[in-house]
């Protein structure tokens, strides 16, 4: 019985979110490119670490200016940043759909901040990529 009133409420959901992408030009648009630059977050490690990762168990995960590198982990640490990505990517969709009918300021602000959530992962993974470079 719980699992068809969770069934229930994802497809209400779903079909609220795609009313939204239907309604609204700047929520399509910001969900996009959110959706665009978490896919970049999480191609960039495949591309670039996966293929050195039988060469180097561990590499350097953050560069503190003033002590060079600090912390190192196993390769498979650097996809902590694409998961924390994904994890605010549907948790800002999900505050969207809910303040759509009450709240369109909010619903605006949970899109921008979104996208630079997104660009700030982006850049981070950007930086791990060439320290490891």
């Amino acid at each position: 019985m719980n699992m068809s009133r969770t069934t229930k409420r994802a497809k209400q959901f779903f079909k609220s979110f795609c009313e939204l992408l239907k309604q609204n030009a700047f929520s399509r648009w910001t969900s996009l490119m959110s959706v665009l630059l978490f896919a970049a977050t999480l191609a960039l490690p495949i591309w670039r670490i996966v293929p050195i990762a039988s060469e180097q168990p561990f590499i350097p995960l953050h560069y503190n200016v003033y002590f060079g590198v600090d912390r190192f982990g196993p390769w498979y640490a650097i996809f902590v940043l694409p998961i924390l990505g994904f994890i605010f990517l549907i948790i800002n969709v999900a505050l969207q759909v809910h303040f759509v009918s009450r709240e369109k300021i909010l619903t605006r602000f949970f899109a921008v901040s979104t996208v630079i959530l997104e660009l700030i992962f982006l850049i981070a993974m950007f930086l791990i990529i060439l320290l490891n470079i």
